[in-house]
């Protein structure tokens, strides 16, 4: 029997049990790591701008799809938006880039 401290007479100790959380404790853990990851995003962000803060959203969107197409919309909006020119894009890019611009209307900005 246990006395709160010590087992007291003959019985063994019980085994220990593995602890196994609930869903909703999963779903809390899962939603806080989530929004730790924002947090980091965030303020790996904010402290950066102008071509620094581009570069870490490319490497951002680099790492989390893997893909030149959303680099490549990403000048495109940009060149759009008036922030860089098509002479800034990179060579590797730039045939994604023309094909975005032309698909939006916007293929003067190429010329």
């Amino acid at each position: 029997m246990w006395d709160g401290t010590k087992y007291v007479g003959d019985e063994e100790a019980p085994e220990p049990q593995p602890f196994i959380p609930s869903e909703v404790e999963v779903l809390r853990a899962q939603a806080r790591a989530l929004g730790d990851r924002a947090d980091f995003v965030a303020e790996c962000l904010l402290g950066r701008n102008g071509a620094a803060g581009v570069q870490v959203i490319l490497k951002l969107l680099m790492f989390l799809t893997g893909g030149e197409i959303m680099r490549a919309m990403l000048m495109a909006q940009r060149m759009i938006l008036e922030k860089m020119t098509f002479a800034e894009v990179s060579a590797m890019l730039q045939l994604q880039v023309k094909k975005i611009l032309l698909d939006s209307g916007m293929g003067f900005m190429v010329e």
